[in-house]
C-alpha cells in the first residue's frame, strides 16, 4: 500500500552496531575495574597512621674528614691534646694561669656551627661570645676556612680546638688594646686571665704568632 513502511524497515531497539560497540566497552571497563578492585584488596595494607618510612640522611663530613680529602696521608684523628711544639721548637709550657679578681667573664664554648651563633669557637683567633664576635687582638691563627697547605690545616684544628679548651678552663676578660673593631666588624680584645694572654699562650705553643711580629710560614 501507498505510504505503508514495511517491517523490515524498523529498526528494533538495540539492534544498531553503535549499541553492540558500546556494550562491549561497558563489558572492558567492568572486568577491568573487578580484577583492580580485587588486586588492591590482596595487597598487605599499611595500619593507618603510619606514614613512609624514615629515610636516613648521612651526617656532613666533619672538619676532619674534609682536611684528609683535600690532603691524603691526613693522621685519622687530629688530638687536641697531643704535645704542643712551641715556637722555638721545645715542648710546651706549664698549665694556664689561675682567674684574678678582675676576671669576671665565663662561659661554656663549643665549636660554631650553623648560622645562628652565641657563644662558641670560630677558629684560633676569633669566637663569640653572647652574641659579639670576638677577634683576639694579639696574636693571628694559622687559617681553617681555607688553609694554604695540609700543615696550615691540621695546626688551625689544633688552635681552634686549643683556644676552646682555654676559654673553658675559667673566668676570663676581654681587655681593649687599640682599635675598637677591625675592618670586617668584628670586637678587637685581649683575653686574658690572671693578667696573662691567652693569645701568648697560644704563641708559645706554636699555635699562633704575634699580630704584627714576625710572620711564621705555616706552610
Amino acid at each position: 500500500m501507498a505510504g505503508r513502511r514495511r517491517y523490515s524497515d524498523h529498526r528494533r531497539p538495540g539492534g544498531g552496531p553503535g549499541w553492540k560497540f558500546a556494550g562491549v566497552l561497558a563489558a572492558c571497563f567492568l572486568v577491568t575495574f573487578l580484577a583492580v578492585f580485587f588486586w588492591r584488596g590482596d595487597a598487605p595494607r599499611a595500619p593507618i597512621g603510619s606514614g613512609p618510612e624514615p629515610v636516613e640522611i648521612a651526617d656532613a663530613p666533619d672538619r676532619e674528614t674534609l682536611i684528609r680529602q683535600r690532603w691524603p696521608g691526613t693522621p685519622a684523628r687530629l688530638e687536641a691534646d697531643q704535645p704542643a711544639i712551641g715556637a722555638s721548637g721545645g715542648a710546651s709550657p706549664g698549665p694556664a694561669p689561675s682567674a684574678g679578681a678582675e676576671d669576671t667573664l665565663q662561659a661554656r664554648f663549643a665549636r660554631c656551627s650553623g648560622p645562628v651563633r652565641e657563644t662558641c669557637v670560630v677558629d684560633g683567633d676569633t669566637f663569640w661570645y653572647r652574641g659579639t664576635k670576638i677577634r683576639v687582638a694579639d696574636i693571628d691563627a694559622p687559617e681553617i676556612a681555607d688553609p694554604g697547605c695540609r700543615r696550615e690545616a691540621q695546626l688551625g684544628e689544633r688552635a681552634t680546638r686549643r683556644l676552646t679548651a682555654l676559654l673553658n678552663q675559667g673566668a676570663f676578660s676581654l681587655e681593649r688594646v687599640g682599635r675598637d673593631t677591625d675592618r670586617f666588624g668584628r670586637t678587637l680584645r685581649e683575653v686574658r686571665r690572671g693578667g696573662v694572654s691567652l693569645g701568648e699562650r697560644l704563641v708559645a705553643e706554636g699555635l699562633a704568632e704575634r699580630w704584627g711580629g714576625a710572620r711564621i710560614a705555616w706552610c
